[in-house]
């Protein structure tokens, strides 16, 4: 499967180092199959570059090699380990973790979260306002070195806004 990673840094090799806390898997390399999501990720600033990966999808079903964590639905347990993840900075010991995507178009997703978190929101409020009615929207977070290196770089290509 080809995965696709948008950024506005030009690079040969991805480095956790480079990755940010407080992401909604914490810390790691986010990818996704939806090409278009990852160009929006890479002009977010006006210029950068799309990267394109190859993915053996063998891979997610390798338990034996691979922490691998999946959410297929937008249900409270997936709401409260992205509540986690983002405002407690939890960091899931996993090595690669798939879910659908929240809706980060909606510039309230943070305070949604917050509100939930807080306990000012139901679950069932919250997941009605962040989820997407676009199944294609997902997420491939590679969290460590040993994930990281099932990843086959394809192209990359310099995009603009």
């Amino acid at each position: 499967m080809e995965l696709y990673h948008g950024s506005n840094a030009h690079f040969t090799n991805f480095d956790l180092g480079f990755a940010k806390r407080g992401k909604d898997f914490g810390t790691g390399i986010y990818l996704t199959t939806d090409r278009i999501q990852a160009e929006k990720w890479a002009i977010k600033f006006g210029h950068g570059y799309l990267y394109t990966y190859f993915l053996d999808e063998s891979i997610l079903m390798d338990t034996d090699n691979f922490k691998i964590l999946i959410f297929n639905d937008y249900t409270r347990e997936w709401l409260d380990f992205i509540c986690s993840c983002r405002l407690d900075f939890y960091e899931p010991d996993a090595d690669i973790i798939y879910d659908r995507m929240a809706d980060n178009t909606s510039k309230n997703l943070s305070k949604i979260l917050r509100k939930y978190y807080d306990g000012d929101i139901s679950a069932n409020s919250a997941l009605a306002q962040v989820k997407w009615n676009i199944a294609e929207r997902n997420q491939y977070c590679f969290k460590t070195e040993h994930a990281l290196s099932s990843l086959k770089r394809i192209r990359e290509k310099e995009v603009w806004r």
